[in-house]
């Protein structure tokens, strides 16, 4: 841990307490790495600080050290645990594991990451992908056509010499993620209030459409997929996350966000409400099955300017079918041209 706050800060403090890290001074840009050992021990004075009937002064150190600036926590062993303790933990949005730090990306990683964290701008995700990559971008109208396209975005990557594990999973993950943007977000935008059958087609506008970016960056396979929506909440993303992952996914209906996680390298969600959300995932070619480098990275933000959306071709209600072929969103009056 020393070793990594030294690589990037110029003037780390380490501390080996809880009591030093609580009173370690600290602002916005002050940035936190915890492993396993110190999570442990700031979770039991927050089940302990927790009982008490009026915050006491340790109770607010506690929530002061980990809400003041951002904070990473690198794991040693499975993420699984991190992730499901995601809901007990509001303060905590990275996650890094030992083996990623040892990958020889980790230094750029890193780098973007701190960037984008002490920031209050939302972060642009594809900065995260170096400027000579290999790649291709495209706009995404209908969620009909995807199933083309996901097909011209393999070969590509396929040509640049993904191995065919990580093509599948990229396929599985690009899919998942489209329809995400396409069937998820505009019902919880509140553009219609009731499920979209996958089987119906859904359409947006061209100024406005699913934005794709693919490729590859040295030997990590890349998909970045952008909605217009940004309807994603904290709550709903740790809530995603934490479902287990679907039983009938063979069956074609879909990994779900957490079987995405669970088979990406690399993982950087941005959303900033009711304008847009962005997912940047992964893949590392040729890594351990055992312990595969991780990390996860959520950013949430608000936005002074709200996008509201309405089904352009059809009212729907809670009690009317969706009967229509397809279904077709436009921005209403009163949001953004």
């Amino acid at each position: 841990m020393r070793e990594l706050c030294e690589r990037f800060a110029p003037q780390p403090v380490v501390v080996s307490s809880a009591d030093a890290f609580m009173d370690a001074r600290r602002d916005p840009n002050t940035i936190s790495f915890l492993d396993d050992t110190a999570v442990a021990i700031l979770d039991d004075l927050a089940s302990h600080y927790g009982d008490e009937d009026v915050p006491t002064p340790e109770w607010r150190r506690l929530l002061a050290s980990v809400s003041i600036g951002p904070v990473i926590l690198i794991v040693s062993g499975s993420v699984e645990p991190t992730m499901v303790g995601l809901h007990a933990r509001p303060w905590l949005s990275h996650v890094v594991n030992v083996t990623m730090l040892e990958h020889p990306m980790a230094p750029a990683h890193l780098g973007h990451l701190i960037k984008s964290a002490t920031t209050t701008r939302p972060p642009k995700l594809m900065n995260w992908i170096a400027a000579e990559v290999s790649g291709r971008r495209a706009r995404l109208t209908h969620a009909s056509r995807r199933g083309q396209r996901i097909a011209r975005m393999s070969d590509y990557v396929a040509s640049m010499g993904a191995s065919p594990d990580t093509l599948q999973r990229f396929r599985d993950a690009s899919d998942e993620l489209i329809m995400n943007a396409f069937y998820d977000a505009p019902v919880a935008a509140g553009a219609v209030d009731k499920p979209i059958p996958r089987t119906q087609d859904v359409s947006l506008p061209a100024e406005t459409a699913c934005d794709l970016a693919y490729g590859r960056d040295g030997d990590l396979t890349f998909v970045h997929v952008r909605d217009p929506f940004g309807s994603l909440s904290r709550t709903t993303l740790i809530e995603a996350l934490s479902r287990p992952d679907r039983a009938d996914a063979a069956a074609g209906s879909g990994l779900g966000l957490r079987g995405v996680v669970r088979r990406a390298s690399l993982v950087a969600i941005s959303v900033v409400n009711n304008h847009h959300t962005e997912v940047l995932v992964g893949f590392l070619d040729g890594v351990s099955t055992s312990s595969p480098p991780f990390a996860l990275h959520l950013f949430v933000k608000g936005s002074a300017r709200r996008r509201l959306w309405k089904s352009a071709n059809q009212d729907i209600g809670a009690d009317t079918p969706l009967s229509n072929t397809f279904v077709s969103f436009v921005l209403t009056d009163d949001g953004l041209e």
